[in-house]
């Protein structure tokens, strides 16, 4: 949901100026639609990893005969709590493991965060004012340099 969310969020004003010099929709996905999505896509993946291990956690819980869900629940009936709390530090570890990777490949996929950046060409990232200053029509051909 967040992702259609970030595909819809593109300015009006860019998609209209991307229009005017002729863009086609694949060349408006490519460099105006993805770059905008791209950090709702890594919200909605912390999102998901957090529920994933709730999940994961309520199934054994619920269903299995090993993992760590069980072994929380077996020991907190045998009255181990030591252990339950072990497996309950092992579980925030993994969680908050998972949640500082996708942090981790956001900030290295994703164009500037809060800065403006939406596009970038040959290792070189133009801020929104950038694009538009730089967008031409040579030839009757969309260039965006």
């Amino acid at each position: 949901m967040n992702v259609v969310a970030g595909f819809e969020a593109a300015p009006k004003a860019m998609l209209d100026l991307m229009h005017s010099l002729r863009a086609s929709e694949t060349s408006i996905f490519r460099r105006l639609r993805i770059p905008i999505a791209t950090p709702h896509l890594f919200t909605g993946c912390k999102v998901a990893i957090t529920f994933a291990v709730i999940g994961a956690v309520i199934g054994e819980f619920v269903a299995a005969q090993e993992g760590l869900g069980y072994l929380i629940l077996i020991s907190s009936a045998q009255s181990q709590t030591a252990l339950a709390f072990a497996a309950i530090l092992l579980l925030t570890v993994i969680s908050v493991v998972l949640f500082m990777a996708s942090s981790f490949w956001r900030s290295g996929l994703s164009p500037g965060r809060h800065s403006g950046w939406i596009g970038q060409r040959h290792g070189r990232r133009k801020s929104a004012g950038a694009l538009f200053r730089s967008c031409q029509v040579i030839s009757g051909q969309l260039c965006i340099n």
